[in-house]
């Protein structure tokens, strides 16, 4: 029994650590197809300092794509859309593979605020309401684990990645593909990040979960 938990809470570190810290290999620079509701910075974040989202998505997990597409559509200009833009009828396609999360400021920490239930079944658990600093311990304390979470709230941009996963008993589990997508009530300060995650597999089709 105890073997098994250990097993069991190495490869949550392992998934979670995927999860927050690997940009894709090549960030695209300069200009986006969102730049204008941006805040520039001169902060280092990482391998994320440098990452913008390239105009041509064609090669992004379909569902992941449809989750971005949606956020930027509701966008007004030079704003970004807040937690009650989102209308769940409108996501049906991938809302099971979405997650919220809050942010809250002094000092910077972030909590799950609502989880699919694809995701629930790849965490595990139902982790609604815990603090990510808490629950993930056993990689949060590493610094890369946090530059993608504070680069998107201190700059309102959105991130995405593709990762190998190492880890589970199913070897079809190759990839996770997500994305990261600020939300903001006064259109201006994050104070909530969506986001959508696909476990997939060698050839990008999402993996039933």
């Amino acid at each position: 029994m105890v073997r098994e938990r250990f097993r069991y809470e190495a490869e949550q570190a392992s998934y979670h650590r995927t999860l927050w810290m690997r940009p894709p290999p090549h960030p695209v620079p300069g200009r986006n197809s969102d730049d204008s509701m941006f805040t520039m910075t001169d902060r280092d974040y990482g391998a994320w300092t440098d990452h913008a989202i390239p105009e041509d998505r064609s090669s992004w997990q379909p569902l992941v794509a449809q989750c971005h597409d949606y956020w930027s559509s509701l966008a007004p200009p030079d704003r970004l859309p807040a937690r009650a833009d989102l209308w769940p009828g409108d996501m049906v396609a991938f809302l099971p593979h979405v997650w919220l999360l809050d942010v809250v400021r002094d000092p910077l920490r972030f909590r799950y605020r609502l989880i699919g239930t694809a995701e629930v079944r790849v965490l595990g658990a139902d982790l609604t309401g815990q603090w990510l600093d808490e629950i993930h311990s056993a990689t949060w304390d590493d610094p890369a684990v946090q530059d993608r979470l504070r680069y998107i709230a201190e700059t309102g941009r959105p991130t995405w990645a593709r990762s190998p996963v190492l880890w589970g008993p199913d070897r079809s589990h190759q990839l996770i593909e997500n994305c990261l997508l600020p939300l903001a009530a006064d259109g201006r300060t994050v104070d909530m990040i969506l986001a959508c995650s696909v476990l997939c597999k060698a050839d990008g089709t999402a993996l039933r979960l």
